[in-house]
């Protein structure tokens, strides 16, 4: 979901979890707040531009921090310095490696097998100013962190949130 298709692709994925592989929402308008067991577990990236002037990324912040303390798999990334239409060579990087590690947890070896779950432990977690870690190893509260599907998303995040 886009910008303004953000609240629609969320939506389809809390009422369609089993058919959600996973979800990006980049510079959404704010989406949904999840109370569904089975949509808590479609893991979701959510991308804001720092300097955003459509969208009001404290509403977004605010539907991410209450989606992860009931437990949703979802990451939060800011890209420093950038205006709501922009797409850089980092942003892409980001979306395409963490939609791959997404996709490749959730797809099943054939079209016929539902989607597999993905248990919050496996991931890795990261807040900006804490760091990264495996979710067994994370430091601090884990539902105000970012959660990712693998090792190589939550650095490609740090790299990306300017935290380098």
């Amino acid at each position: 979901g886009i910008s303004g298709g953000a609240p629609q692709a969320a939506g389809f994925a809390a009422r369609n979890p089993g058919r959600t592989a996973a979800l990006l929402l980049k510079v959404p308008a704010p989406p949904e707040r999840l109370t569904g067991a089975d949509a808590l577990v479609v893991p979701t990236l959510v991308i804001l531009a720092e300097r955003d002037g459509t969208v009001d990324n404290d509403a977004v912040v605010a539907v991410f921090e209450a989606n992860r303390r009931a437990g949703a798999l979802w990451a939060l990334a800011v890209e420093p310095r950038v205006q709501h239409h922009s797409l850089t060579p980092a942003h892409r990087a980001l979306t395409v490696g963490w939609l791959r590690a997404a996709a490749e947890l959730r797809l099943a070896n054939s079209a016929d097998q539902p989607l597999r779950a993905v248990a919050e432990p496996s991931g890795w977690l990261g807040h900006p100013g804490v760091g990264i870690a495996n979710w067994g190893d994370y430091p601090r509260d884990r539902t105000l962190a970012s959660w990712f599907p693998s090792q190589a998303t939550a650095e490609a995040w740090w790299a990306f949130a300017g935290q380098d």
